[in-house]
């Protein structure tokens, strides 16, 4: 029972994100900082497990990391990916771009104000 519950879950979250496929391009520009302000540990730990005399790594994450690679790979994909592998012209579908820089401001803004509402909470 608990797998056909999940089943419906799941097929209903992903005929949605089908349905408004924009969704999805708001939510990774709005969570894919989260994950990709990481690659700056990710990238220093690969480079610590070839020195092997180095045992200082700590996973950290970057504001500045997250949005930039997000940015990046928002751009990459729907200017010069998409067109090439899909055959949609950017111009036809410029509006998933909006939507991951759109989700890119929200997080943004949201980072502000909460580091914002961190410092006075401090002070």
């Amino acid at each position: 029972m608990l797998v056909l519950v999940a089943y419906g879950v799941f097929e209903g979250l992903t005929g949605l994100l089908m349905r408004y496929y924009i969704v999805s391009h708001y939510l990774f520009g709005l969570f894919g900082p989260f994950a990709l302000g990481y690659m700056t540990s990710i990238f220093r730990f690969i480079i610590a497990c070839g020195d092997k005399s180095s045992k200082k790594w700590a996973l950290s994450w970057s504001f500045r990391c997250g949005v930039i690679v997000t940015f990046l790979s928002s751009v990459e994909n729907e200017v010069f990916e998409d067109p090439a592998t899909n055959g949609i012209p950017f111009l036809e579908a410029w509006h998933h771009l909006a939507a991951d820089i759109l989700g890119l401001f929200t997080f943004i803004v949201g980072y502000i104000a909460w580091s914002l509402f961190q410092q006075t909470r401090a002070q």
